[in-house]
């Protein structure tokens, strides 16, 4: 838009799906990068950030499933990043599986280690409905940098969704003495974002709630809901049976090949139990 005020706009990345010859030098201080990556990633998604930086772009620095790190990975990127000079180094909580004891974990390990010039940004899918709790968490810890704070209108986003924007301004306004306007946020939902959710809605829902209990990404959970017959202790059991090299990272013929074997073995119990304690009345199996 030609009315910019004070407006920047961030892009986001998912390192790997980017050709970094085809993006142009920059040429618009308004324009800034967000790079995720997954921690297999982070020695090449790291180079990628310092070419982003060379061709002008200011970034941020998102390692997805930040809650996979041990603390020596964990240390070891922080001080990796603080070479790259990127504005902002995010805590992403990608299954949205985090808990407080586990935000301040992470936070006062970063915060500890990471430069005081870089900002701190806190990124969280909500799950286990943990997101505004978790942001208010950081908010009162957060003392010695700039803190920046993931949110979405309605909380729009994949799966259970993220914080609510509305929310969260009404904290900050209730709470640090900001002067969000709550009016045109909420008109935004009415006009814009309400059609959208009707049509794909988002939030809450048991499977995603067991998907962040079981610290899986949130696409096997989906992939199970658009199954729509799967009973929900199945769907658990099918979760537990993911392997840990596996969990974070969506793998579609995985959970096809989990679903196929898992139902068939409940099938087959199922027959049994029937052939076993009712053998005289006639079994329909549909």
């Amino acid at each position: 838009p030609k009315e910019r005020v004070n407006t920047k706009f961030t892009l986001m990345i998912n390192y790997g799906e980017y050709d970094i010859d085809k993006i142009p030098q920059n040429i618009n201080s308004d324009i800034i990068f967000r790079v995720a990556f997954k921690k297999k990633d982070y020695f090449r998604a790291l180079e990628f950030c310092k070419k982003l930086k060379q061709k002008g772009y200011d970034i941020f620095i998102n390692p997805m499933h930040t809650n996979t790190y041990s603390s020596k990975e964990l240390l070891d990127l922080i001080l990796q990043v603080n070479e790259i000079k990127p504005i902002a180094f995010t805590i992403v909580d990608t299954t949205g599986s985090m808990k407080e004891k586990d935000v301040l974990s992470i936070f006062y390990l970063v915060d500890m280690n990471l430069d005081k010039n870089i900002s701190l940004c806190f990124h969280s899918h909500n799950n286990l409905q943990l997101s505004f709790s978790n942001a208010q968490c950081v908010l009162r810890v957060c003392k010695n940098r700039e803190l920046i704070i993931d949110s979405t209108i309605f909380g729009i986003g994949r799966g259970a969704g993220n914080l609510d924007t509305e929310l969260i301004t009404q904290y900050l306004n209730d709470n640090y003495n900001c002067d969000y306007e709550l009016v045109p946020i909420l008109k935004t939902v009415e006009e814009q974002i309400n059609p959208i959710f009707v049509q794909t809605p988002w939030g809450y829902s048991v499977p995603y709630y067991l998907a962040a209990t079981n610290c899986c990404h949130p696409n096997y959970a989906k992939y199970l809901i658009d199954k729509q017959i799967v009973p929900i202790e199945i769907v658990d059991k099918m979760l537990r049976i993911i392997p840990n090299s596996k969990k974070t990272i969506f793998d579609e013929e995985l959970i096809e090949q989990i679903y196929s074997e898992l139902l068939s073995k409940e099938t087959n119990k199922a027959i049994e139990f029937y052939k076993t304690n009712c053998k005289n009345e006639q079994i329909i199996l549909k």
